[in-house]
């Protein structure tokens, strides 16, 4: 079983995993991009890990990148999840004007900035290392979601009990142990 540190709070028995990480960014994605209309909410297109061939857009993309893990004590480990979102637009977002195409990508940019830094994975998590960059006309956002816990000390095979047997060296046995003693 693994313990998680996340706050000053410690978390029993809940593993936290690129999945986890990447469905708190969707949902936080999914907060803040629906629109309204007729009377429903429209939620954005969100693909996660893999994209197909044919994608409905405008949409998001959001993928962990690597994960790499230290370890920092006995049993404490510190985890980095690098994660990447990206957003493709429809020709119909932005005018065919690159310039409004590329200010208007900058400003989504932005945007994730400011609504990532935090998601929710059972507490808040900070990320940290944010950046984007334009790229044919996607926007590719990277942020590190750093993570530290500890495995629980029962988790770790400990040594068996030894048994303690007392023999004694009896003299004129050539140095032998005499294991069958029954005295």
């Amino acid at each position: 079983m693994v313990q998680v540190r996340l706050g000053g709070r410690e978390e029993m028995g809940r593993s936290i995993d690129g999945e986890t990480i990447n469905r708190a960014i969707s949902q936080k994605i999914k907060d803040c991009f629906w629109e309204i209309e007729e009377n429903d909410r429209i939620y954005p297109v969100i693909y996660k890990e893999y994209m197909p061939e044919s994608v409905q857009k405008p949409c998001f993309f959001v993928r962990t990148v690597k994960v790499i893990q230290n370890k920092v004590g006995r049993n404490r480990y510190e985890r980095s999840f690098y994660m990447e979102v990206q957003y493709h637009s429809s020709l119909e977002d932005f005018s065919v004007d690159d310039e409004e195409r590329y200010k208007g990508l900058c400003s989504i940019g932005h945007f994730l900035m400011e609504r990532l830094k935090e998601v929710e994975v059972y507490a808040l998590l900070r990320g940290k290392d944010m950046a984007y960059r334009i790229e044919k006309g996607i926007l590719h956002f990277y942020i590190t979601y750093p993570l530290r816990g500890y495995f629980e000390e029962s988790s770790f095979v400990k040594q068996k009990e030894l048994e303690l047997r007392e023999h004694i060296k009896e003299e004129g046995n050539n140095g032998r142990w005499n294991l069958d003693r029954t005295k």
